[in-house]
């Protein structure tokens, strides 16, 4: 039977967990946190989750030594100006003894979307991102663009999508520098996001397309990296769902108006592009929705769905 770690223990670990994600070997977590895992790493910093014996499982995003704490700032105003549910909520943002700038925040319940997104079937795939256009209303309600709507990004827990990540996040119209662009993910970015211009609510939602149409078909509307990404981008050269299968006809609007070049051609709310994709849901046969985008049926993968999206 496996020993508890004790406070030695724990320490020896967070100090091999910051070997191992590169952060460094002489960050410490704040005082009282006790690192348990590796989360992933954001637009400014490393993400662990942690735990707190007053606030209970914690997520921290951790920087270096000397790192600005302003973009820790930046993202916790814009977490802190969404009032929804499945919006972490942020406990602290500050820095350690030792000048380490910290985003400490409410982690969030599940599993990553990522892994479990070519395995789920059309329709569960299309649920979740029905969930998240609901979360997006609220997000773009409060004023705030999340510019990095990705698998990676959201969390499932008992079939909700918690959305993470604001590091790149907008509040506003402010122009994009250089950096700032190198720091989001070009599959998934608008044409005005890669060339720096002004972004709002159908910046998410170009996104939400790139996701929704690799949720279906297992593939990427455009080449994650290559020579003329924006240039296809800026024509919407992409290939329709009609294409790729007849049975998909009535989804072909649906993409144009998630994937058009240009933000004024796109859907103009995530509460707009909600009540579209329940239209298409509707009028798709359900045979292809209930398969995964391999082809295979969804019912054949029910056990091992529940495990992975309802885990222990």
């Amino acid at each position: 039977m496996p020993q508890p770690i004790g406070r030695a223990g724990s320490a020896a670990l967070a100090r091999l967990l910051l070997v191992l994600s590169g952060v460094g070997p002489r960050i410490e977590p704040p005082e009282g946190l006790r690192l348990e895992g590796l989360l992933g790493r954001g637009a400014h910093g490393t993400v662990f989750a942690a735990r707190c014996p007053r606030r209970g499982p914690l997520a921290l995003k951790l920087g270096r030594p000397g790192d600005p704490l302003a973009p820790f700032l930046a993202e916790a105003r814009c977490m802190g100006a969404v009032s929804h549910p499945r919006v972490p909520r942020v406990v602290d943002v500050s820095r350690t003894g030792r000048g380490t700038p910290y985003l400490m925040m409410q982690r969030a319940p599940g599993r990553s979307l990522r892994p479990l997104l070519p395995r789920l079937s059309r329709r569960r795939a299309t649920a979740l991102v029905d969930d998240l256009l609901g979360v997006l209303t609220e997000v773009h309600a409060s004023g705030i663009v999340h510019c990095d709507v990705k698998a990676s990004n959201l969390r499932v827990a008992e079939g909700e999508v918690w959305l993470l990540d604001f590091g790149i996040a907008r509040r506003g119209a402010r122009r994009w520098t250089r950096q700032e662009r190198a720091r989001g993910t070009p599959a998934y970015m608008a044409p005005e996001q890669l060339e720096g211009r002004r972004v709002d609510a159908r910046t998410d939602l170009y996104a939400v397309g790139v996701l929704l149409y690799r949720a279906w078909f297992g593939v990427l509307p455009f080449p994650r990296e290559g020579f003329g990404l924006l240039r296809r981008k800026r024509r919407a050269l992409y290939v329709p769902p009609s294409i790729r299968d007849p049975r998909f006809e009535p989804a072909d609007d649906l993409f144009r108006r998630l994937l058009a070049g240009s933000a004024r051609a796109r859907l103009a709310s995530a509460r707009k592009a909600r009540a579209a994709l329940a239209t298409i849901r509707r009028r798709l046969p359900r045979t292809i929705l209930a398969c995964a985008p391999d082809g295979e049926p969804s019912a054949t993968r029910r056990t091992r769905h529940t495990l992975e999206t309802h885990p222990a």
